[in-house]
């Protein structure tokens, strides 16, 4: 039973860990995402810049 216990706990670290990797790729594509569209919009129109500063 004790082998068993420490079977799942090492199998529910493992996937914490995966879970939390994934996230953090998720996070890091999603800023990728909304900094390339930035990007784009104020290439698209340069005008923009001047109403940010």
């Amino acid at each position: 039973m004790k082998k068993e216990k420490i079977e799942l706990v090492e199998a529910v670290h493992k996937a914490r860990a995966r879970s939390t990797k994934l996230l953090e790729e998720q996070g890091i594509s999603t800023l990728a995402l909304i900094l390339s569209k930035t990007l784009a919009d104020v290439i698209e129109n340069p005008e923009k810049i001047d109403a940010l500063v």
